[in-house]
């Protein structure tokens, strides 16, 4: 004859057994963000690959196009305010990358390696065998190894505080320690890629995110170093996403790349906060201005005060 409280005890244990075996999936859901609602673009298209959809607008007509890559759970309607400045700056493309927006991709990893060959193949299916990159926090760390994995694909290259040097991401909290390589990065990955998580969390990024970040630290450094491309680097002193400390260390790593520094009210997102510029700098590098001059051609007031060139004798180099 069983005992009641072994009874009791045997549903408390499988019971928590369960609790113990569901909560990293709710936490995992929890800490990683949403995607957010899409923004409407009038004459966006869409091409259909063998794993997936892109969505992106194009204009402009020419052999060559300047190419906008989003950041983190952007979308190519971040572009918009600086889209709209673009209009005498030829043949111009963006996109939702793969797994973004509507851009929908059947996989498990979105490393910077597999992103690029994605938005290669894409760029092929435009008939586009040479662009200008554009690309903002992680679309700027995704532009550095698409130029650094496909040389002649890319002619100029603009990172907008590119996130992917050792360090540089400072996503707060939890979500912030799980996008570090190490056992928290693995078990994270692990869950997310699970038929559960996928089925419960559709709209969650977390296999962008984990996936994303593990081709950031050491490979990515080592990639700056096979850049060719003539490089424009933009940060702001205010940037508390993704640490200014580390633009220095990014322009050096690429030869012969000029850095621009923005003032202390611009922050993270500069294409949101700063359009005018990003559109300026864009049209430049289109008309093939070098890097090294970009600042000094720039209208008046595109650049407020104490903006500049890093090491430029004509404007004022803030200190960070």
């Amino acid at each position: 004859m069983k005992m009641p409280g072994t009874s009791v005890m045997l549903v408390s244990l499988v019971g928590l057994l369960l609790i113990v075996a569901v909560l990293p999936f709710v936490i995992l859901a929890w800490i990683t963000p949403l995607a957010p609602t899409i923004l409407p673009v009038e004459r966006a298209r869409h091409a259909r690959f063998p794993h997936g959809v892109i969505r992106y607008e194009e204009a402009g007509q020419g052999e060559r196009a300047l190419v906008f890559l989003h950041g983190f759970n952007g979308q190519l309607g971040a572009w918009s305010d600086t889209w709209a400045r673009l209009d005498h700056c030829g043949r111009r493309v963006r996109l939702d990358l793969p797994g973004y927006g509507e851009s929908v991709w059947d996989t498990p990893s979105f490393t910077l390696p597999e992103q690029s060959e994605r938005v290669v193949a894409f760029l092929d299916s435009l008939g586009l065998r040479q662009v200008t990159l554009i690309g903002t926090s992680m679309g700027g760390s995704l532009a550095a190894w698409i130029a650094a994995d496909y040389p002649e694909r890319v002619e100029r290259l603009a990172l907008l505080a590119p996130s992917g040097y050792t360090g540089a991401l400072r996503y707060p909290g939890l979500f912030g320690l799980l996008l570090r390589p190490g056992p928290l990065n693995t078990a994270a990955t692990y869950i997310a890629r699970t038929r559960v998580y996928t089925r419960l969390c559709p709209a969650r990024k977390a296999l962008q995110a984990l996936t994303g970040t593990s081709s950031y630290g050491p490979a990515w450094v080592e990639a700056l170093g096979r850049i060719r491309a003539p490089t424009l680097i933009t940060w702001s002193v205010g940037d508390d996403g993704v640490s200014y400390t580390t633009a220095r260390q990014v322009q050096q790593a690429i030869r012969g790349s000029q850095l621009i520094w923005l003032d202390r009210a611009t922050g993270h997102l500069i294409p949101q906060e700063r359009p005018e510029l990003v559109a300026e700098l864009s049209c430049l590098l289109a008309e093939g201005v070098s890097p090294a001059t970009v600042a000094e051609r720039m209208s008046p007031g595109i650049l407020h005060e104490g903006e500049g060139a890093a090491d430029s004798g004509t404007r004022a180099t803030p200190t960070p």
